[in-house]
C-alpha cells in the first residue's frame, strides 16, 4: 500500500516547452519587460472595474508559463496582490479565476510559493471558499436546472481550482500535507458526494467537467503516493468500485487521456505486487493512450504567441493550452508511472515471459522514441534506468542484445546539452549495462569519464553523479586484460578517497567499489597495479579518516547512509586483513 513513491515532490513541476526554448535575457531587457508589460498588468489587477481585470489575469496566467515571464512577476509582488486584490474580488469569476492563478504558480514553483501562501493562511481561504462551493454543489444536486450553464461552469471550475491548489500546496511540503489530511474527511465526504452524483454510470454519463473529475482523480493518486493510511482508506472509505470507474472511463468518448493515465496510476496503486498479469494490462493501457499524443502539435500550441487584445479570444486560447497541457501531463504521468511500476516489479524474484516481453519492447521503445523531446528527456531516462536496473536483478535472455542497443542510443546524445539528473540517469544505465554485457568502450571515452569524475567529485550537489561515474569505472576496470585501464582508473579513485574535498557519501562508495574490484587475486591486474601501487598500505594510512568520517554520519539525518557507510567501514578492515593474506 502507498508503494508508488515520487522521486521528489519539488520535481513535479509541469513539462512546459517554454522552460526549454526560451532564450536568457539581459537585466536590461528585463527591466523594459517589467516597464512594459509586467507592471501595466499588476496596475490592472488593483483596477474596480471587473473586466479589466480579468483581462488582466488571463494575460498573466498565459505570460507565468514562461519562467523568465513568471520570475519578473513574483519579484512584483505578484502573489500577495493575487491575494489582497482578487480573492477578495466580489465578482465570483475573478476569484474562481485568482485561484486557477495560485495553482498554476505553486505547480511551477513548488515550495517557496507554497509556504509563503500558507503562511498568509491561504489554507482559511479555501475552506472558505470550499464551504461555498458545498453549498453551490447541493443546490445543483437537488436540482441541476436551478444554476445556469454561467453558474455551473463558476462552480465546477472553483472546486476544480481548490482541489489542484490542495494538490499542489501538498506536494510541495510534508508540515502542509499532514495538516491537510487532518482535515481530510470533511473534503473526502464532499468528493465522494460529487463522483456519486456525476457518475452516472447505467447511462454512462459525467455531469460535471472532465478537467474537474481529472482534478479529484489527481487528488486521490497523488495523495496515495505519499500516504498509506490514504491508500486503504480507498477501499475503506471511498466507497469507489475502481474496476467499474476504469470500465466507464474507457468507454465514454469524453473522457481524456490524462483520465484513463490517472485510473492506472490509482490501480497500480491497489495491484498486489506479485500480480504480473495486472502490470501487463496496466503497461498496455498506459502505452496505448500514451502513443496517441502527438506531442509537436501539443507543443506548438503552448508556444503560440497568444493576442490578448480581446477577452472572449484569450479565453478560447487559454482553453486550447489547458488541454495541450493535459496531453503533456499524459505523458508526464505515465513516464511517472512506468517508473514506478518497473521499480515495483522488481521486488520480484522472476518475470513471466509476457511482462518480460512488453517490458523489453514496447516500454523500452517508447522510452527511447521519448528521449529527443526536451520536456521529456529527464524523465524518460530515469524509467530507462530502473529498466535497466530491473535486467541486472532478474535476468532474461533477451536483455544482453537490447540493453547494447540502448547504449547505442545513449552513446549519441551529445552530454554537454545534458543536464546534471539526465546524465545521472545516463550513467546510471551504462553502470546497469555493464553489469549485464562487458561493452569494448575506446580508451578516449574511459579517460574522459575519468577527468569528469574528477571535476565533480568535490561537488556536494552533484554526488549522486558522481557516484554513478564511479559505478561505470569500477566496472570498466574490473575488465580483464585492461591493466593499464586499471591503473588509470584506480589512481583516480585513490586519489579520490585520499581528498579532502570528496564528500562522505561518495568516500564510502568508492571503498565499496575497490572491494570488488580488487576482491580476487587471480585478477590479471591485482599483482601489477594492487600490489606495485603499494594501495594495500594507502589503505591502512586512510582507515582512521574513513573511521571518523563514518562517526561523523548522522543517523538521524540519514539513518539508510549511516548503515551503509557502517558496514563498509566495517568491511575496510576485513579487506585489509584478507590482502595481507594474498602477501
Amino acid at each position: 500500500m502507498g508503494k508508488l513513491k515520487k522521486n521528489s515532490r519539488s520535481s513535479r513541476h509541469r513539462s512546459n516547452p517554454l522552460a526549454v526554448s526560451r532564450k536568457a535575457t539581459s537585466s536590461k531587457q528585463d527591466e523594459q519587460l517589467t516597464k512594459n508589460k509586467i507592471l501595466p498588468l499588476i496596475a490592472k489587477l488593483k483596477s474596480t472595474t471587473p473586466n479589466e481585470k480579468s483581462m488582466a489575469l488571463g494575460s498573466i496566467a498565459v505570460m507565468s508559463d514562461d519562467p523568465k515571464f513568471r520570475k519578473l512577476l513574483l519579484k512584483e509582488r505578484l502573489v500577495q496582490i493575487v491575494l489582497e486584490q482578487c480573492l477578495t474580488d466580489s465578482n465570483s469569476e475573478i476569484v474562481v479565476e485568482s485561484f486557477g492563478l495560485l495553482r498554476n504558480l505553486v505547480l511551477e514553483e513548488g515550495y517557496d510559493v507554497a509556504v509563503y501562501l500558507w503562511r498568509q493562511n491561504i489554507w482559511r481561504v479555501i475552506q472558505d471558499n470550499l464551504n461555498k462551493c458545498v453549498k453551490g454543489w447541493h443546490v445543483y444536486k437537488v436540482d441541476a436546472t436551478s444554476l445556469d450553464k454561467v453558474a455551473k461552469s463558476l462552480l465546477f471550475d472553483m472546486i476544480e481550482n481548490l482541489i489542484s491548489l490542495i494538490v499542489g500546496l501538498c506536494d510541495s511540503s510534508d508540515d502542509i500535507f499532514n495538516a491537510v489530511m487532518k482535515e481530510m474527511n470533511s473534503l473526502r465526504e464532499f468528493l465522494k458526494d460529487i463522483l456519486a452524483v456525476a457518475l452516472d454510470f447505467k447511462n454512462k454519463e459525467l455531469k460535471i467537467t472532465v478537467s474537474l473529475f481529472n482534478a479529484i482523480l489527481d487528488l486521490i493518486y497523488d495523495f496515495s503516493t505519499i500516504s498509506d493510511e490514504f491508500v486503504q482508506s480507498l477501499t475503506s472509505e471511498w466507497d469507489l468500485n475502481f474496476e467499474l470507474l476504469e470500465t466507464f472511463v474507457n468507454e465514454v468518448p469524453r473522457f481524456t487521456n490524462l483520465s484513463r493515465v490517472y485510473i492506472q496510476g490509482i490501480r497500480l496503486q491497489l495491484v498486489d505486487i506479485s500480480d504480473q498479469s495486472a502490470f501487463v494490462q496496466i503497461v498496455a493501457k498506459i502505452l496505448g493512450t500514451l502513443t496517441t499524443i502527438d506531442i509537436g502539435l501539443n507543443r506548438d500550441i503552448m508556444l503560440k504567441e497568444i493576442d490578448n487584445g480581446k477577452l472572449d479570444e484569450l479565453k478560447m486560447d487559454a482553453k486550447k493550452r489547458v488541454d495541450a497541457r493535459a496531453e503533456f501531463q499524459t505523458v508526464e504521468l505515465s513516464l511517472e508511472l512506468l517508473t514506478a511500476m518497473i521499480e515495483l516489479i522488481s521486488y520480484n524474484d522472476s518475470l513471466d515471459a509476457e511482462l518480460a516481453n512488453a517490458l523489453c519492447t514496447q516500454v523500452r521503445d517508447v522510452l527511447i522514441a521519448l528521449i529527443p523531446h526536451l520536456e521529456f528527456r529527464s524523465r524518460a531516462l530515469t524509467a530507462l534506468n530502473n529498466l535497466s536496473w530491473l535486467f541486472v536483478s532478474i535476468q532474461v535472455p533477451q536483455w544482453t542484445s537490447i540493453a547494447q542497443q540502448i547504449w547505442v542510443e545513449l552513446s549519441q546524445l551529445d552530454l554537454s546539452q545534458c543536464d546534471v539528473e539526465e546524465k545521472t540517469s545516463i550513467f546510471g544505465c551504462l553502470w546497469a549495462i555493464l553489469n549485464v554485457v562487458p561493452l569494448e568502450l575506446d580508451s578516449s571515452f574511459v579517460q574522459s569519464l575519468c577527468q569528469e569524475l574528477d571535476s565533480n567529485s568535490s561537488s556536494s550537489d552533484n554526488v549522486e553523479y558522481s557516484i554513478r561515474l564511479v559505478g561505470v569505472l569500477s566496472m570498466l576496470a574490473k575488465q580483464q586484460g585492461q591493466v593499464e585501464r586499471n591503473l588509470l582508473i584506480s589512481q583516480l579513485l585513490f586519489n579520490l578517497l585520499e581528498s579532502d574535498k570528496t564528500p562522505s557519501r561518495l568516500t564510502f562508495e568508492i571503498l565499496d567499489q575497490l572491494y570488488d574490484i580488487y576482491g580476487d587475486s587471480l585478477y590479471d591486474y591485482n599483482t601489477p597495479v594492487f600490489v606495485s601501487q603499494c594501495y594495500l598500505k594507502r589503505l591502512e594510512q586512510l582507515a582512521p579518516r574513513v573511521k571518523t568520517s563514518f562517526k561523523l554520519v548522522d543517523k538521524n539525518v540519514d539513518k539508510e547512509f549511516k548503515l551503509k557507510a557502517e558496514e563498509i567501514y566495517n568491511n575496510l578492515g576485513r579487506f585489509i586483513d584478507y590482502k595481507k593474506s594474498e602477501v
